[in-house]
């Protein structure tokens, strides 16, 4: 081949992204969510080879990952004049020589290392994380030495006790399918796709695995390409349990093992205001809390039970949920009785959960931070004094003017004027999921941010010193501990 043939063979050109066709039959699976970390961070780095009829013989998945998630009008692309037996040829020899070889694990985890000092979030991007660099290191079985470093933050605490949450870490995401595998899901069956959990954290996209070999294969099979909307509506089946858990609506488990494990004493009381489905409850019992939960819908507490019935045979302290209104069920329970209190409120009528006109995401926003500021005041007349509370809240935009309605700032004021006072403050950072496709549209239009985080506040009652001790110390046990009693009862390993 000429010099020139060569310049011309590799000539990178920007084509629309429309025009570009995934290669029927693909063999190959990956990650697509992995690789759109990639492109978010570095940008589109090597071109994909396309033959001359728009079929994508290299790049597919960065075509996925470029068009589903990331919304990008164009991609670089490279063609070839190559007949259908040979891109088919080469997109096999693509695929096969990028598994060919291995890794030196000590050159591997000093690069990772030397990625993670300068800026983690590059690391993340890498598709790896501290845990990978800590597996790799451990791999060779050494002794410690009599003077080893102290237990990081991590292994003392599960995370660092940061102001930042990060939801996207391949250690939250692990722990989360483990929790997810025994069966912890949202347990109601009623709620909506179009609600607050895909808004915010848990769509399909990012949560299965098999997501897009069905829609390549429901593709294949219709002879035509799907939206996401589309296939999620009228074809996608979650491959397992776990997949359907983490779908819309989930709590973070995660999340929750947290809380219980840094603000709730060993085996102490738990008050939910705001129950909504089986997770805070469920996660609450698996470790020896006592859970209590307010629930206005009769559906999802009876969904609720059966779950944790399910789930959770066996273990001495079942959680509890109550029907009613909490205005009206609080005031009825005993005074000072919870150790914590930990609740996730509507957020405003975000997503509405039923047509009562006592559900909080029925109301209007007056009569929402009236109500809400009741409920706060109840809530905390029935935490014990020097306890802490936490709530999880995230501000919803109004559909008519577009603005926001914040609830970081009432759900403050509120919990001060009953005598809580704001400790700490944190932000769950949520994986993207499909955001990224909605959030190019609606800011080249009116300039809204896609929002991928919850405020998580963290208040005290009374002394913190003495709220402090009351909770013990962290018992940052491995997971595999944490679920064993579960996984005996279930019959599986949990993934992760």
């Amino acid at each position: 081949m000429t010099e020139a043939k060569i310049a011309e063979s590799l000539r990178a050109l920007a084509v629309p992204i429309d025009g570009l066709t995934l290669l029927p039959g693909n063999p190959r699976r990956g990650d697509v969510e992995a690789v759109a970390r990639s492109l978010v961070a570095f940008g589109q780095r090597k071109p994909v080879v396309v033959r001359r009829d728009g079929v994508v013989i290299a790049g597919n998945h960065t075509t996925m990952a470029a068009r589903d998630l990331l919304g990008w009008p164009e991609l670089a692309v490279v063609y070839v004049d190559d007949d259908e037996a040979t891109g088919k040829a080469f997109a096999l020899a693509d695929n096969r020589t990028g598994t060919l070889g291995g890794f030196d694990d000590a050159d591997l985890a000093a690069m990772m290392a030397e990625v993670e000092a300068f800026d983690p979030e590059l690391l993340i991007a890498a598709s790896y994380s501290s845990a990978d660099i800590a597996a790799l290191l451990g791999q060779g079985g050494a002794v410690e030495p009599d003077d080893a470093p102290t237990p990081s933050l991590s292994d003392r605490f599960l995370i660092p006790p940061f102001t930042v949450f990060d939801g996207r870490s391949g250690w939250w995401r692990s722990r989360k399918r483990s929790w997810l595998s025994i069966g912890v899901s949202s347990g109601d069956g009623i709620t909506s796709h179009d609600g607050r959990g895909e808004r915010l954290a848990f769509h399909a996209v990012s949560a299965d695995p098999n997501y897009y070999g069905q829609k390549r294969e429901t593709e294949r099979r219709l002879g035509r390409e799907l939206t996401n909307p589309e296939f999620e509506a009228d074809y996608y089946k979650p491959a397992d349990r776990a997949s359907a858990a983490a779908g819309t609506s989930v709590f973070d488990p995660v999340l929750c093992e947290i809380v219980y494990r840094w603000y709730a004493p060993d085996a102490g009381r738990v008050l939910d205001p705001w129950a909504g489905g089986s997770v805070r409850g469920i996660i609450a019992a698996m470790l020896g809390r006592q859970y209590v939960g307010v629930e206005l819908r009769g559906e999802q507490v009876t969904a609720n039970e059966e779950q944790a019935s399910e789930v959770l045979d066996g273990v001495a302290n079942p959680p509890e949920w109550i029907t009613g209104d909490c205005l009206a069920v609080l005031p009825t329970l005993e005074r000072e009785f919870a150790d914590l209190v930990f609740g996730c409120p509507p957020y405003f009528d975000l997503e509405v959960y039923s047509d009562d006109p006592r559900d909080l995401s029925t109301m209007k926003p007056e009569a929402f931070l009236a109500a809400y500021t009741r409920m706060i005041a109840a809530a905390a007349g029935c935490l014990r004094p020097d306890r802490f509370a936490v709530l999880v809240v995230g501000s919803a935009r109004s559909p008519r003017t577009g603005l926001l309605h914040d609830l970081r700032g009432p759900t403050v004021r509120a919990a001060e004027q009953a005598g809580l006072r704001l400790y700490n403050e944190a932000i769950l950072v949520n994986p993207a999921g499909s955001l990224p496709v909605r959030a190019a549209r609606q800011f080249m239009a009116s300039r809204i941010l896609g929002r991928t985080h919850q405020d998580v506040l963290v208040f005290v009652k009374g002394d913190r010193s003495r709220a402090t001790k009351a909770c013990g110390t962290v018992d940052a046990e491995s997971l595999a501990d944490a679920l064993a009693a579960a996984v005996d009862e279930v019959g599986s390993e949990p993934e992760g």
